[in-house]
């Protein structure tokens, strides 16, 4: 072995073993502005709620919209309880008898035109969003009207009592309209019978659920309440029974395409006070 390699080996002999190295823990971020690392919080996934998906009704017979404490909620549809051509002149024999008036109701404390024109029919006065109606005698058209309604009501067995009263609507264009609401005054009594005739353009009726309602900042908030949605074409009888009073709220709402005029005939039973 040459004297180089002997003086290698044992110059490598007395190397010292290298050092374990320090576990030094996590990495730790440094925030530039500060003596100390930041501090992470870990926070929970938001929950993504979705809306629940519109129920669009237009075929004919019973629909059950809810079964709650309060009781069963349902609609009756049926298109073409009129035919066109009985459609064409009772529209006409409507707009041209009926007295019709745009009248004032209070909303939250606001004194407002309604944006539509009414009329009330019956024997009772009918007071609703302070205002207070007062009848009309029913004309022989009328009468037909409500016999015809009746007699269908009868076949179906839908539980009633005679129609004594009907609230007259005149939705002139697609800017009128009637806001959300329940036909629950006291005068109707529980769980009230309605029959909803239409005559002229089509228009959308909604509804929604109330009980599924949330309050949000002081406000009742129906984004996730079960929607419901209804074209009322020219001819068509809808009725609501049951819980549909309590339980739900309902619409004709503005359009934002041109609507030609459509007349509403909502027969009821009033009670008197």
């Amino acid at each position: 072995m040459s004297e180089k390699r002997r003086r290698a080996r044992v110059q490598g002999g007395w190397a010292s073993t290298s050092k374990p190295r320090r576990d030094e823990g996590p990495t730790k971020i440094a925030n530039k502005d500060e003596k100390y690392p930041i501090n992470f919080k870990f926070k929970p996934t938001v929950e993504n709620r979705s809306k629940p998906k519109e129920l669009v009704i237009k075929k004919n017979g019973v629909h059950q919209l809810s079964d709650t404490d309060n009781g069963l909620s349902r609609i009756f549809l049926q298109n073409e309880f009129f035919d066109s051509n009985e459609c064409e002149w009772i529209f006409e024999q409507l707009h041209a008898e009926v007295p019709w008036k745009q009248e004032l109701i209070k909303i939250k404390g606001e004194t407002v035109e309604q944006p539509r024109h009414t009329a009330w029919f019956g024997d009772i006065t009918y007071t609703y969003s302070g205002l207070t109606l007062n009848p009309h005698q029913f004309s022989p058209l009328l009468i037909m009207i409500r016999d015809k309604i009746e007699s269908y009501m009868n076949e179906q067995q839908i539980n009633r009592v005679p129609f004594n009263s009907m609230l007259a609507n005149l939705y002139r264009g697609e800017k009128d309209s009637i806001d959300w609401h329940s036909d629950d005054e006291v005068s109707l009594q529980r769980n009230p019978v309605i029959a909803s005739l239409s005559f002229g353009e089509t228009r959308n009726f909604e509804l929604r659920r109330k009980d599924q309602s949330e309050i949000i900042d002081g406000e009742v908030d129906y984004t996730y309440s079960q929607h419901v949605k209804v074209p009322l074409s020219n001819g068509s009888l809808l009725i609501m029974d049951g819980a549909c009073q309590e339980d739900w709220q309902h619409r004709v709402p503005k359009e934002y395409h041109d609507r030609q005029p459509r007349i509403n005939l909502t027969f009821r039973t009033i009670y008197p006070s």
